[in-house]
């Protein structure tokens, strides 16, 4: 009864947080194949102007007087943590030049062009469009928010944009018609129990042009203390070099006193007959877990930032999305209204289907824009049957017969998803989780420390989707490099002040622990929220459950002293860091396994 109770009023809430982090984080797509058409990349300001400047052979060189004198930085990708880290060296003054390996138009799922009439003319505007093959959520929890909220702009239109995770709804659609649908339930994430913040769901490509609009807003006032941004689309990194102060380009020593260390990062355009260099004070590794910056740095530094990889059962998990209308009506049983499908509310459809290649769900995130197509979410074993239809007509009746509530009969029959989304969706390839990983180290640095490279989000640790931290841990990795780099320029005694280099190394040994926990974590934590069907995933998943629900009866009937689950420690609301979670998680397990030690050694001798 104990164990009902506790069940009912804490795991209710959880195993429901942790079925909604099925949605797909910011590392997921990256495993996705992307070789876009070649094309010359256009170098653009991030006022969204076309440059030439950018153009040259080094980081602005046809600025200004006033802006020249600024120190130049490169950041590598164009995600969250690449344009967060922009924006927070553009407030410690560099002038900072985005390398993005996207092209400057848009491009289907299989990377042809596709030109979409009415859509505004703009070199970065696939960034901010909704792609397919990344249409996944983000939950912005408290630790995210640290970041935010020191930029009041971006924190408001994430709100103004965003369903508040305190007030969403979830609602599990049973796949028999004849049965009723359950009543939604409210799920509460983030912590809004015992923190002021609330979480905020937010689609990718929506936050992605929350932040572009933060640097076209600030290029446009030219504050004198902020530097420029400027993004390069259609750039992909082939080589980053360290050149040390006493050597020149082609690495002879050199005597010169006033030589300075330098990056130099050498881009390729796509059809491989241009390369742009840039030299910067700092580099910036934004690239995603298949990073071409950490890759560079391991032939540097003789392999030391390679990448350690942890076993997860949802590692391997293929995954693909299919787009709804906004507002569906869900038919219920005979004689009461049918859902009508809402924005700030989470969808869980079961299927009728039986079987480890055949059951399947589907998943609907909330979404704020009702002028936006409905991305749901299937997550399976690679061997799945659905992996093995590629013909849109035929996957449409596999689907039907799948979900018999949903109308997903043919268009011309009234059905709610066009022939042409048919086909799209039984021909994507879909992407897979990765296995948890964590790179070695995340910064190298001048021999002289007056310059270096710092990776941060997925470029340092990459993990499934399971807590929902990708994008989170990448502006908490942003949030700590601004904090080392300022407490780097902050003293005023020159004899104490830090140079770059040695905040750059500050910064791995903020954060390196921090990325190890989070990626042990994600190992083992909340890997079986998926469903994953077949006797061994299924009993290990029951197995979880009574482990978690045991800890917190420990919890409760030990007043606390016993730590909770490190999934509930997640969502608990307290400010804990990745380390203190896992910390106490271990310290759970380890007495637990010390009793059981000591209850055992007590029944031999008792034998004897």
């Amino acid at each position: 009864m104990i164990a009902t109770t506790q069940y009912n009023k804490v795991m209710a809430r959880s195993a429901w947080i942790l079925l909604i982090l099925a949605s797909y984080e910011s590392h997921l797509v990256s495993v996705l194949a992307f070789n876009p058409t070649p094309i010359q990349p256009v170098s653009v300001s991030s006022s969204l102007s076309l440059s030439s400047e950018t153009t040259t052979s080094s980081l602005g060189d046809t600025q200004t007087t006033k802006s020249s004198v600024k120190e130049k930085a490169v950041v590598v990708g164009a995600g969250p943590g690449g344009l967060a880290s922009a924006l927070i060296l553009s407030n410690l003054s560099y002038d900072v030049t985005i390398l993005e390996k996207t092209a400057p138009s848009n491009f289907s799922e299989d990377g042809t062009t596709d030109n979409n009439e009415g859509q505004e003319s703009m070199p970065t505007q696939p960034l901010k469009q909704f792609d397919i093959r990344k249409a996944f959520s983000y939950l912005i929890d408290w630790r995210g928010q640290e970041f935010t909220i020191k930029f009041p702009a971006i924190h408001r239109k994430i709100q103004e944009r965003s369903i508040p995770s305190s007030t969403m709804l979830v609602t599990r659609i049973p796949g028999d018609p004849n049965k009723p649908i359950p009543t939604p339930v409210i799920a509460m994430a983030g912590g809004v129990k015992k923190r002021d913040s609330d979480s905020y769901w937010i689609p990718r490509n929506e936050l992605i042009a929350i932040f572009l609009e933060e640097i076209e807003e600030r290029n446009k006032k030219n504050v004198t203390d902020q530097g420029r941004i400027h993004i390069v689309m259609g750039s992909d990194v082939k080589q980053v070099r360290i050149i040390d102060s006493q050597k020149n380009a082609n690495n002879i020593e050199v005597n010169n006193e006033n030589r300075h260390s330098l990056v130099e990062v050498t881009s390729n355009v796509f059809d491989g007959e241009k390369e742009n260099t840039y030299e910067a004070k700092i580099v910036i590794g934004a690239d995603g877990f298949n990073s071409n910056v950490r890759s560079r740095l391991s032939q540097i530094d003789g392999g030391k930032f390679g990448v350690k990889r942890y076993k997860s059962p949802a590692a391997g998990l293929r995954y693909k999305v299919l787009q709804m209308p906004y507002g569906v009506n869900v038919p219920n049983i005979t004689g009461t209204v049918p859902l009508t499908m809402r924005g700030d509310s989470l969808y869980s459809f079961l299927s009728v289907n039986k079987g480890a290649k055949n059951e399947v769900r589907m998943g609907c995130l909330p979404l704020k824009d009702p002028k936006s197509l409905r991305s749901t979410n299937i997550i399976t074993k690679p061997n799945h049957a659905i992996w093995d239809i590629t013909d849109g007509e035929e996957m449409r009746k596999w689907m039907h017969k799948s979900f018999p509530r949903m109308s997903f009969q043919h268009e011309s029959e009234g059905g709610i998803i066009s022939s042409a989304e048919w086909s799209r969706f039984a021909s994507a390839k879909g992407g897979a989780f990765p296995s948890p990983g964590v790179s070695l180290n995340m910064q190298l640095s001048s021999k002289d420390e007056t310059c270096g490279v710092a990776l941060v989000g997925d470029a340092v640790h990459v993990f499934p989707p399971d807590l929902g931290q990708g994008v989170n841990s990448a502006l908490q990795d942003v949030l700590v490099l601004n904090q080392t780099i300022i407490r780097n320029g902050s003293s005023q005694d020159k004899s104490t002040k830090l140079t770059l280099g040695l905040a750059l190394k500050q910064y791995e040994r903020d954060r390196l622990p921090e990325a190890k926990a989070l990626v042990k974590l994600n190992s083992h934590v909340g890997p079986y929220q998926y469903k994953q069907t077949g006797l061994v995933d299924t009993t290990k998943a029951k197995l979880k459950v009574l482990n978690i629900l045991f800890k917190v009866v420990l919890n409760k009937i030990t007043f606390g002293i016993f730590p909770l689950p490190a999934a509930m420690m997640f969502f608990s609301g307290e400010a804990m860091s990745y380390r203190t979670i896992k910390n106490r998680s271990d310290a759970g397990t380890y007495s637990i396994v010390s009793l059981l030690a000591v209850f055992a050694l007590r029944k031999l001798m008792k034998l004897r």
